[in-house]
């Protein structure tokens, strides 16, 4: 492999790499907007479940 061709990978590989950490947050919260609902209804649902006289 020549030293061009690896020059250019690296610059592919590391402009991904940016680009995955530029995303990162924007993932976070959409995995956090779309668990936390679920993780609510769960809790609730367990708390109703729970409660004496219902």
């Amino acid at each position: 492999m020549g030293s061009e061709y690896l020059a250019k990978l690296l610059s592919k590989v590391l402009h991904l790499k940016a680009l995955i950490w530029q995303r990162i947050p924007r993932i976070i919260a959409l995995i956090n907007k779309t668990i936390r609902p679920s993780l609510f209804h769960r809790t609730a649902m367990s708390c109703l479940n729970k409660s004496p006289g219902l």
